[in-house]
């Protein structure tokens, strides 16, 4: 036992003379004692950003010389979500597939252990390296890396464009190579040692692809590939549908060959600045890595105005008293030299106007415009200012008591884009809104070429169209209804329909002429060689007076259609209400019996009296009819309540000649079929 206790401390002297650095002989007394371990951690940067890739690089000595091949060492990531880590020196193999995770263990190869930092979120994180050689104790060294705000770097996904910088493709150019309006971008795609990814693992099945979007989209041209030669050209679509190189994507996804791709970045029609962003799934970690690249679109001009255009939605606008709609929206674009939208007239938190909009003339009936200016407010009245945002602004008009053609205009500065300041290049747009009042003023009667004509029936399967017709047709007849301005009248305007269609001779109304007289504000109606009383057995009360106004110039208003009251004598009857003043001009014309009418009543077949217009001043009706009456003629009449003259609505009227009409196939037949000679035949 003694034996043993002095080895012991001759053991322990030994070791401890060794950590001196030998006994005084003038050696360094820090270099390492040849049996000691140690590891220390060297980065490739000490600042990072996320979702970029770091080189870390462990080195494990034992004394001055590396430690064995073999040695294990671990890496670890704190705190929790700054990284994760891989060890690197496997990779290459293509059946390696490492998950990065916030420890990953390696071996050292010539003392040294190469491993990657994946970093994630912004902060610090910490790297911790700690190694275990046999018979030694466990040595550990940390580092410490900031993480970053900023673009994600990753050695494993690179991209090369020709220009980061393009113009804005004003005229829509195709696409061709060499084209100044598109950047070629390689991308550079490796493994975790630095290979070209040739190869990917089998299991599970992958593909050599890459994913490339951009973004925003809009207003952005996009990006395609190399043609595909795969890919058949179709002459019929001009080669674009099947021609990748011609077909810009927002998003899709890239082949790549021998770690290479490439793609063309297009440039839109406007200025913007977008990101294009590709990404790939790691053979070796089995992660989705990133890389991007920020292009600009930049305007080749001043980036003042140039131009103004003027534009409305075209809604019919009525003065504020009818109960119609009463605005209407102004929209006001504004375009430098290059013919793209001028920038918003700011910088930083100070904004101002860049357009006036005024109603020429100013406001004469309590008309004005409303909007919103550059500070935010509200501003209203016959002229105000706004700021344009991404080069357009609106007003809206807003209707008074004045009826007619009112013009607005809508002014921009050339000289610095700013009406604030006063306006010394005016650039100018101009447009037109009729204001009316939406009371009837003019009718007209039509019916629709095609389908307008139903067979009548109940539904059955029996027939070959479905429909067992019981006899009679259906005819669509419509009006069409304005006010004096040419607007339509308000929608919901009641239209009132009536015909007549008796008595006839020989497919003609009997009790008719060219020569009638309506008394105008009158009841009184007069035809001088008329014969009332007579012909057709007569005119009797209730029967109705169709007179053709609008055939006669300067008679449109006299166009009515009139109930009967009395028969007078055989050239004069009275009617139950007031014929119209004639008096579009603002005084009553009298022009005399010179007028087309015809007058009886309804016996075959009825129309449905009452309908009322809709938004685009139309009122619908159906005329029906018997089979058996087929080509008879008709007289339809429309008719609604007018302007007030004297206490009471004026009548406005159209009346037009129908005949009834049957569905094709139809024949056309003749008789008698010869005409003898000196003879009158029917």
């Amino acid at each position: 036992m003694g034996i043993k206790f002095k080895t012991g401390v001759i053991v322990l002297f030994g070791l401890l003379l060794a950590s001196c650095g030998g006994g005084g002989g003038g050696g360094d007394p820090f270099v390492p004692a040849p049996n000691i371990p140690s590891v220390t951690i060297a980065l490739g940067q000490a600042q990072t950003t996320p979702r970029s890739l770091v080189d870390v690089l462990v080195t494990v000595k034992l004394g001055p010389n590396p430690a064995p091949n073999g040695t294990e060492v671990v890496l670890q990531v704190s705190p929790q979500g700054a990284g994760v880590v891989t060890f690197a020196n496997a990779s290459g193999t293509g059946t390696t597939v490492m998950h990065p995770t916030d420890r990953a263990t390696g071996t050292v190869a010539g003392g040294t252990a190469n491993f990657r930092f994946h970093s994630r979120g912004l902060g610090n994180a910490v790297l911790t390296a700690s190694a275990s050689i046999t018979g030694q104790n466990t040595v550990v060294q940390s580092a410490n890396i900031a993480v970053v705000a900023g673009p994600p770097s990753d050695p494993r996904l690179r991209l090369s464009a020709a220009t980061l910088t393009l113009p804005p493709n004003i005229f829509g150019v195709s696409s061709f190579f060499g084209s100044p309006y598109l950047s070629e971008v390689v991308i550079t795609w490796r493994r975790l040692n630095g290979d070209l990814v040739s190869t990917v693992p089998i299991d599970p099945p992958r593909s050599l692809v890459t994913s490339v979007s951009i973004n925003p989209v809009n207003p952005t041209g996009g990006f395609s590939t190399l043609d595909n030669p795969a890919t058949e050209d179709d002459p019929a679509t001009e080669e674009i549908e099947n021609n990748e190189f011609l077909n810009r994507l927002g998003q899709g996804p890239v082949g790549m060959v021998a770690g290479l791709g490439t793609i063309f970045v297009h440039a839109g029609n406007l200025p913007s600045q977008f990101v294009l962003t590709v990404t790939a799934l790691d053979p070796d970690t089995d992660e989705n890595i990133e890389a991007t690249l920020n292009f600009t679109v930049a305007n080749t001009t001043l980036p003042l105005p140039s131009t103004i255009s003027l534009t409305r939605t075209g809604r019919p606008v009525y003065v504020n008293t009818t109960g119609g709609n009463t605005s209407e929206q102004l929209i006001a674009s504004v375009r430098d030299g290059s013919n793209l939208f001028v920038p918003d007239p700011r910088v930083g938190s100070t904004r101002w106007n860049n357009v006036r909009f005024e109603i020429v003339g100013g406001a004469q009936g309590g008309e004005r415009l409303r909007g919103i200016g550059a500070s935010g407010a509200q501003v209203t009245g016959s002229s105000v200012a706004t700021g344009t945002l991404q080069g357009v602004t609106q007003v809206a008009y807003e209707s008074g008591t004045r009826q007619g053609s009112i013009r607005v205009r809508a002014i921009t500065d050339r000289a610095d884009n700013n009406v604030d300041n006063g306006i010394t290049e005016p650039v100018e747009a101009f447009t037109d809104i009729t204001v009316s009042d939406g009371k009837l003023f003019d009718l007209d009667i039509t019916s629709p070429a095609l389908d307008s004509l139903i067979v009548n029936g109940t539904a059955d399967e029996a027939f070959p169209d479905g429909v067992d017709p019981d006899g009679t047709y259906s005819l669509t007849v419509a009006a069409i209804a304005t006010d004096r301005l040419g607007n339509p009248v308000l929608p919901g305007t009641e239209i009132r329909f009536g015909k007549i269609d008796h008595p006839l001779e020989r497919n003609a109304f009997i009790i008719a002429d060219d020569d009638g007289d309506p008394q105008e504000g009158g009841t009184g109606f007069t035809d001088i060689d008329g014969a009332f009383t007579t012909l057709g057995a007569g005119v009797g009360p209730g029967d109705t007076v169709v007179v053709f106004g609008e055939d006669v110039p300067g008679n449109r208003d006299l166009e009515g259609a009139r109930t009967v009251q009395s028969v007078n004598s055989p050239s004069s009857i009275t009617v139950n209400r007031r014929w119209n003043f004639n008096d579009d001009t603002g005084v009553s014309v009298n022009s005399g019996p010179i007028l087309p009418y015809v007058i009886g009543r309804s016996v075959d077949g009825n129309i449905t009296a009452v309908s009322f217009t809709d938004a685009n001043g139309v009122a619908r009706t159906t005329l029906n009819y018997p089979v058996s009456k087929l080509g008879k003629l008709a007289a339809v009449y429309a008719q609604g309540n007018g302007d007030i003259v004297n206490s009471l609505p004026e009548l406005v009227t159209d009346a037009e000649f129908f005949r009834f009409a049957g569905v094709a196939p139809g024949t056309l037949t003749a008789s008698p079929s010869a005409i003898p000679g000196n003879r009158t035949v029917s």
